[in-house]
């Protein structure tokens, strides 16, 4: 009896885990994407104080996140999204605004892949 218990448990533990990483990660990605979308929209408009404002929002909200992240998700992918984060400040500093869009839909296309990657559907599965 003790072993059903103990069995039932650990299953409990293990799926709650799972659903609170597909959560977080859908959180995180929502998250990321909408600021990515916003900093994407002020380079646009030329409003390059603004998409240094949310640049800066979108760096410190990944360096709260990532640590989670990495422990239920790749590493290879956390890392390059890290990666094009951290260029993204410079780019606008020195003006280079069309590299910035570049690397800003590189970032929501990775963040996409990740979600994509993640959730379980037929196609992660099989």
């Amino acid at each position: 009896m003790k072993r059903m218990v103990w069995s039932i448990a650990i299953i409990t533990v293990i799926i709650g885990a799972s659903v609170f990483g597909i959560f977080n990660l859908i959180h995180v990605s929502d998250e990321m994407l909408e600021l990515t979308s916003s900093a994407q929209k002020a380079v646009d408009d030329e409003d390059i104080k603004k998409a240094e404002e949310l640049t800066e929002q979108l760096s410190s909200f990944w360096d709260q996140q990532h640590r989670t992240l990495i422990l239920y998700v790749r590493h290879n992918d956390v890392d390059e999204i890290s990666k094009y984060l951290s260029e993204l400040k410079q780019l606008l500093e020195h003006g280079n605004y069309s590299e910035y869009s570049s690397r800003i839909s590189h970032v929501e296309l990775l963040l996409q892949h990740l979600l994509d990657s993640e959730i379980p559907t037929i196609q992660n599965i099989l």
